[in-house]
């Protein structure tokens, strides 16, 4: 069965802030020129941003940009901004409040945006089709497309559906679409799959990319609490202790919703080290428990963010196309923030594209976009920011505070660094110490009150995946990952994993089998990012599969 073929002028993969602020800066530059050009955005969920889980704490900056009358809009979704933020220091003897004045500019929120960032995806759809981009949400793009004559990037292969368990065509099978175009922006978020092929293919990054993985619930207030509409807390310290970075917030949306999550960097050394349980224990803390007193959870979600190392700015644009937002890494590490960023980069790709059609480029490296990323407000951000990360790896939580408070201060200040430039070569994966090596951690069972078990979240994810499907988790190995996975780190996959996809049961020769519940997967992709043998592979699975969160 032959695909059939389609053809844009730009073709964009991903639906969240990032690609669709390209569609609309690239749509809106087109009709200014009388040239309104030929946009195709792919999506892999069944809806604008029912993939899209984020804090969300937005600097809105870029919308003012993007779109000018986004305060003035009553259908702009986010009405709440904060108006009162805290930091806090979680230990075993106590919690500490760590006075405002002392955190540097960049870290604070006062005035931003807060706010489930789905809702912000949704909104900004609308605005897209009616600029005339075309959106085909269910549509995940399965393999890159290259033009070898030229060594481009020239389009993807979408949509293909039907496939039985072992891969072959089934009664409904459907082939997918060929969908070509003269540049293709690549904005899948976090390690996405054709992104991986574009790397494959014109090279690696100089620095290897630094992921954490963050794990958000939605609670809903018994009664309106109008008064707190705004608040603010972010925590550093426990649960997570020395055992990694990161850290925890609770956010008041609105009047009646509260959003509670973790953010792990996924550099931890301790392979027994459960996100997810350290997350249950964070509900539980004397700060976070008395907020949630009485509530109702009504949605779980998880998703690895990525934070490149800005040295590497080079490689944003390849042959034939260009990465925005965090399919390249462009989350603050300080901030712990990047829809700003995905925005901001999305506006300046669509512009740049937009000059690059009206020349008649084509299949092109769009060296202009690196430039124009140089000097955005968000690239000078991850700038004075780049040392926050290797200080937190060198020096644990005191050393990524002092050395990183004095770089965002002297930038601040100064407008420049003043520490040297940090380099860290180690990819997060290959800091997992040896099972035998470790510590075990304690921690606590689900109470059902506040702590629930994975199984239970699931439910609030609207996870679901057509079961006979080929499994969309492959690894590449098993001997390999018994080998490794299992006797040399205990498995750690079925503890990182916020879904409970994998789970190891032990055979009566002695040996070990491990089992993959594909259909709870919440495409976080921290079994392939945490892997410690690199031998998992996420592939996407049937477009408009994996979870529907609503307000997340």
């Amino acid at each position: 069965m032959g695909r059939e073929r389609l053809e844009y002028d730009v073709l964009i993969i991903g639906g969240g802030p990032a690609g669709l602020a390209c569609a609309i800066a690239l749509a809106e530059a087109g009709s200014a020129a009388g040239t309104p050009p030929a946009v195709c955005l792919l999506e892999k969920a069944a809806g604008p941003g029912l993939h899209t889980v984020s804090g969300a704490i937005i600097d809105p900056y870029p919308l003012d940009e993007l779109t000018p009358d986004w305060r003035s809009d009553a259908s702009f979704p986010l009405q709440t901004t904060v108006s009162h933020e805290e930091l806090w220091l979680l230990t075993r003897r106590g919690n500490f409040l760590l006075p405002q004045f002392l955190l540097p500019p960049m870290l604070r929120h006062e005035g931003q945006i807060v706010g489930p960032l789905s809702a912000l995806v949704q909104w900004l759809a609308t605005r897209a089709e009616a600029l005339g981009v075309e959106i085909y949400t269910g549509f995940a793009a399965s393999r890159a497309l290259f033009d070898e004559r030229n060594n481009a990037l020239a389009g993807v292969i979408a949509g293909e559906a039907g496939l039985n368990a072992d891969g072959s065509p089934g009664p409904s099978y459907e082939p997918g679409v060929e969908i070509t175009a003269r540049f293709v922006v690549l904005a899948e978020g976090a390690r996405g799959n054709i992104s991986r092929e574009v790397i494959r293919r014109f090279g690696p990054l100089r620095h290897p990319v630094h992921y954490a993985l963050g794990i958000k619930e939605l609670w809903r207030l018994a009664e309106p609490q109008p008064g707190l509409c705004g608040k603010v807390m972010h925590t550093l310290g426990q649960p997570l202790g020395r055992e990694a970075a990161g850290g925890g917030f609770l956010y008041h949306q609105d009047e009646r919703h509260i959003a509670v999550g973790l953010v792990t960097h996924t550099d931890w050394r301790n392979p027994w080290l459960s996100p997810y349980r350290a997350f249950q224990d964070f509900k539980e803390s004397a700060l976070i428990a008395p907020a949630l007193e009485g509530a109702e959870r009504t949605g779980y979600g998880a998703r690895c963010i990525a934070m490149a190392n800005p040295a590497d700015v080079e490689a944003l644009a390849f042959p034939g196309g260009l990465f925005v937002g965090d399919a390249f890494g462009m989350v603050n590490p300080a901030r712990a923030q990047g829809v700003h960023a995905a925005l901001e980069s999305g506006l300046v790709a669509g512009r740049v594209l937009a000059e690059s059609l009206a020349r008649g480029d084509a299949g092109t490296r769009p060296d202009a976009y690196v430039q124009a990323m140089r000097e955005t407000r968000s690239w000078k951000e991850l700038e004075a920011a780049v040392n926050v990360k290797q200080l937190w790896r060198k020096l644990g939580l005191a050393g990524a505070l002092i050395g990183g408070g004095i770089d965002l201060w002297g930038n601040s200040l100064l407008k420049r660094r003043l520490l040297p430039r940090l380099v860290d070569k180690v990819a997060d994966h290959a800091r997992l110490l040896p099972a035998a090596r470790a510590t075990r951690i304690d921690h606590g069972g689900p109470g059902g009150k506040l702590t629930f078990c994975r199984s239970e979240s699931l439910v609030l994810s609207g996870v679901s995946h057509r079961r006979d499907q080929p499994v969309h988790l492959r690894v590449l190995d098993m001997r390999k990952a018994l080998e490794v996975n299992w006797r040399t780190f205990a498995g750690p996959e079925q503890r990182y994993c916020p879904a409970g996809v994998y789970m190891w049961r032990e055979q009566p020769d002695g040996s070990a089998r491990l089992v993959i519940q594909a259909e709870n997967c919440l495409h976080c992709k921290a079994c392939e990012i945490k892997d410690p043998a690199q031998n998992i592979l996420w592939t996407p699975p049937e477009g408009g599969d994996g979870p529907h969160y609503r307000g997340l």
